[in-house]
C-alpha cells in the first residue's frame, strides 16, 4: 500500500472516531511496538504511553465527544526510504462547527511487509 493511502485511511479513522466514538478503526494503524508522547501546557516532561495506554485514551476521548469531527490541516510527508516516512499536521478536534481541541502531531510511520503502522507519535495539545 502507498503511503499517502496510509495515512489519508488513518486520518480517516480518527474522523469516524469522534464522530461514533468507535476507535477500532484506528487499532490496525499503531505498531504493535508503539510509543507515543501526549504533552501540554504546563507539562515538562511527559512518560511514554505504549499501543494500549494510546488506545484506551482515545477511546475515552472519543467517547466523551462522540459526534464531533476530528480533521488534519497542514500535512507535511516526509520519507525516509521506501518503508519509512515522518509526516507533521494539526489536528483539529470539533463540535458544532467550534473546536474542542487543537493538537500539533509529529508521526513517525513504517512499512511492515505491506502495512504501514505508526511507530512512534508526539502530540502536543496546542488549544
Amino acid at each position: 500500500m502507498e503511503f499517502t493511502s496510509a495515512l489519508e485511511q488513518s486520518l480517516a479513522a480518527w474522523d469516524a472516531a469522534f464522530q461514533t466514538g468507535d476507535t477500532s478503526g484506528l487499532e490496525r494503524f499503531r505498531a504493535p511496538s508503539y510509543q507515543g508522547f501526549f504533552g501540554h501546557a504546563g507539562v515538562d516532561m511527559v512518560e511514554p504511553v505504549d499501543r494500549e495506554e494510546s488506545l484506551a485514551g482515545v477511546r475515552l476521548f472519543s467517547r466523551a465527544l462522540k459526534g464531533a469531527r476530528c480533521r488534519a490541516e497542514n500535512p507535511v510527508v516526509r520519507m525516509r526510504s521506501e518503508a519509512d516516512a515522518v509526516v507533521t499536521y494539526e489536528r483539529f478536534i470539533e463540535r458544532d462547527g467550534a473546536p474542542v481541541a487543537v493538537y500539533m502531531v509529529l508521526q513517525s510511520w513504517r512499512k511492515h511487509g505491506e502495512v504501514w503502522h505508526i511507530v512512534r507519535e508526539s502530540a502536543e495539545h496546542i488549544r
